[in-house]
């Protein structure tokens, strides 16, 4: 990506897809993106979280997420909140588990880009519910 004009700074942002369950753990896809939806290819860091259905952050113990093969955690795994980043070409693969099994719930998951000053960009935040069985 190429340097910004001075004085404008670009918002990047991601697209979450979510996956299907299979044995309590459900697939998150996060893939970076500007805000007219083109995906962008470049590490960054961003802060995935896990919601309940009353917004308060879940605890680890009930759900957490962990580090599916793309991209990298650079925070604890199997927590309910996580530090990341995105492979080069934008993308990051995490794994989020119902702890306890067959709880039925939906939970939400936000994604937090954080700003990169360095490349004059500032992140924004998306947010996906994924349901368990």
């Amino acid at each position: 990506m190429s340097a910004n004009t001075p004085g404008t700074r670009v918002r990047e942002t991601a697209y979450v897809t979510v996956g299907a369950e299979a044995a309590n753990v459900i697939q998150l896809l996060i893939q970076l993106q500007d805000v007219k939806g083109n995906n962008i290819a470049r590490n960054r860091d961003v802060i995935v979280t896990v919601y309940e259905a009353t917004m308060i952050e879940a605890v680890a113990a009930a759900f957490t997420l962990a580090d599916g093969g793309v991209g990298a955690l650079i925070s604890t795994t199997a927590q309910a909140r996580v530090l990341a980043t995105t492979d080069a070409t934008g993308l990051l693969d995490l794994d989020l588990t119902d702890v306890a099994g067959a709880s039925g719930k939906t939970v939400y998951v936000t994604v937090e880009v954080l700003d990169d000053l360095t490349a004059n960009t500032a992140g924004g935040m998306v947010y996906a519910a994924a349901t368990f069985d």
